[in-house]
């Protein structure tokens, strides 16, 4: 019955965190960063990087950085392939941008590592060089 007793005491904490207003501004801060981060990559790519603050077309364009073609964006309408995708996104993006393997893997978990490479002094080398 122990078991039970915390298993109800975590689920009750986990629910509380994600009510709460602290993780609303979590999520909100990891978006800016993200958009910030995609502002600077998609102008590194040769992409106008306001488009990294539009929703759905910042997906096309990263998708469009990374596998040469807008389509795959498509793919993020499908459950859990979406999480798939967005996955392997984040990381052969951070791979055409110069980044190690193990760098690349950490900015899957912590898309804010993505600022480095972004104001960093790093280059695209990707497929979708005829912009």
């Amino acid at each position: 019955q122990r078991s039970f007793k915390l298993k109800d005491e975590i689920m009750n904490n986990m629910e509380q965190f994600a009510n709460s207003s602290s993780s609303t501004a979590l999520f909100a801060g990891i978006g800016i960063i993200t958009a910030i981060a995609w502002w600077k990559l998609f102008s590194k790519a040769g992409f106008a990087g306001i488009l990294a603050i539009i929703p759905i077309v910042n997906l096309a364009v990263a998708s469009k950085i990374v596998f040469n073609s807008y389509w795959y964006a498509l793919l993020m309408v499908v459950p859990f392939v979406n999480v798939i995708y967005a996955a392997v996104l984040n990381y052969k993006m951070m791979k055409y941008f110069e980044c190690s393997t193990l760098f690349a893997v950490l900015a899957v978990f912590f898309p804010f590592l993505m600022l480095l490479p972004a104001f960093g002094s790093n280059e695209y080398h990707g497929p979708a060089t005829n912009v």
